[in-house]
């Protein structure tokens, strides 16, 4: 499962996914950031609703903006509840990195080294 940590640094550049080897005063502050960045596109949701409401004129403006703003709108609802999920997902990788879950033999080990390129693949695309 290590194929998906670039997907999480970005998600760490992106505000909303801590470290955690972070210290106390560190946390802080990124669950500062992290505050700004859901703030911030939460708002720009909003302006669009407003938008969508108060300045369209025509059918053509009304669907353009309707598509930007359901695109916003899921694009918020994901970092909500990567936030709100956080740590059920921890909790899934880490029974995922439990010895069960891991190649036991050389045929496994192989069908592993063959899979991880495609899941790499899959997973950044």
């Amino acid at each position: 499962m290590d194929f998906l940590s670039p997907s999480f640094t970005v998600l760490q550049y992106c505000g909303v996914w801590p470290p955690t080897y972070y210290s106390w005063w560190k946390k802080i502050f990124y669950s500062l950031y992290t505050t700004v960045i859901a703030i911030a596109i939460l708002l720009f949701c909003l302006s669009g609703v407003i938008q969508l409401c108060l300045i369209t004129r025509s059918i053509d403006e009304f669907i353009r903006n309707s598509y930007m703003l359901l695109t916003t709108f899921a694009v918020s609802m994901k970092v909500v509840m990567i936030i709100i999920k956080r740590n059920q997902v921890i909790r899934t990788f880490e029974i995922l990195h439990l010895n069960s879950c891991k190649a036991s033999n050389e045929e496994e080990k192989l069908i592993e080294r063959e899979s991880d390129p495609q899941s790499r693949w899959a997973c950044h695309s």
